[in-house]
C-alpha cells in the first residue's frame, strides 16, 4: 500500500508540473522557446537513478527513497526561489536538482515492488500479478489525476488559451508549478516514512 500510494504520488507530481511548464514559460515569462530547454535538465534524473547502487551500498532502500525525496524536495524549495525571485540560473538549478532527487524515486519503485513481492511469496501470498500491476495503475491515476487537477484549477481561474492570461490565472500557474508539487512531495516523504522495510527484509531471509 505505501509503495503504492508512493508511486501515485510521484506520477500526480510528475503530470502537474510537466502540464504547467509550458504555461509558466508561456504566460508568465512569456518564452515558450525556453520550455525545451527546462525539459533537458531532466534528463539529469539519470544522474539519480546511477547513484542508487553507489547509496544502497551504505544505506537501506527506504532511506535512499526518502533521501530521493528531500533531493525533489528541495530541488522544488529552490524553483520556488528561481519562480518568485525572477532568476532563470536559480530556475534551472532548481530543476537540475529536482529531477535528480526524481530519478531516485522511480528508480527505486521497482526494486522495492520486487521485495514486496518476494515479501508475500515468503507469508504464503501468490499475488505477483496484482503487486506488479500496481506500478501500471499508479502511473495511469496519477497522470489522469493530476491532468484533471490541472485543468480544473485553470477553469476555475478563468484561463483563456493563447490570450494574455488574467491575474488569477497566473497566480493558478504558480501554484501548479510551485506550490502543489511541494505539498506532494512532503506528503510522500511521510507515506514512506511508514514502509515498515526492516520487517519485510527479516521475513524474506527467514
Amino acid at each position: 500500500i505505501v509503495i503504492s500510494v508512493s508511486i501515485f504520488m510521484y506520477w500526480l507530481v510528475t503530470s502537474i508540473k510537466n502540464q504547467t511548464t509550458i504555461y509558466y514559460f508561456k504566460y508568465v515569462l512569456g518564452n515558450e522557446n525556453l520550455v525545451p530547454l527546462a525539459n533537458s535538465f531532466t534528463f539529469t534524473s539519470l544522474i539519480g537513478v546511477l547513484l542508487i547502487m553507489r547509496i544502497t551500498e551504505t544505506q537501506s532502500k527506504k532511506r535512499t527513497m526518502m533521501g530521493g525525496i528531500l533531493t525533489a524536495f528541495v530541488g522544488q524549495i529552490v524553483i520556488a526561489l528561481g519562480v518568485y525571485l525572477s532568476n532563470m540560473p536559480t530556475l534551472f538549478g532548481g530543476i537540475f536538482i529536482n529531477s535528480i532527487g526524481n530519478g531516485i524515486i522511480i528508480g527505486l519503485v521497482s526494486i522495492m515492488i520486487a521485495d514486496t513481492i518476494r515479501y508475500g511469496v515468503s507469508m504464503g501470498v501468490q499475488a505477483e500479478g496484482i503487486l506488479a500491476s500496481t506500478d501500471d495503475f499508479g502511473v495511469n491515476f496519477g497522470l489522469g489525476v493530476g491532468g484533471l487537477i490541472t485543468a480544473g484549477l485553470f477553469h476555475i481561474s478563468g484561463y483563456v488559451a493563447n490570450q494574455t492570461q488574467n491575474s488569477a490565472t497566473i497566480t493558478m500557474i504558480d501554484v501548479n508549478y510551485v506550490w502543489i508539487p511541494l505539498v506532494i512531495y512532503a506528503a510522500m516523504y511521510f507515506v514512506m516514512r511508514l514502509y515498515d522495510e526492516q520487517r519485510i527484509l527479516d521475513e524474506i531471509k527467514e
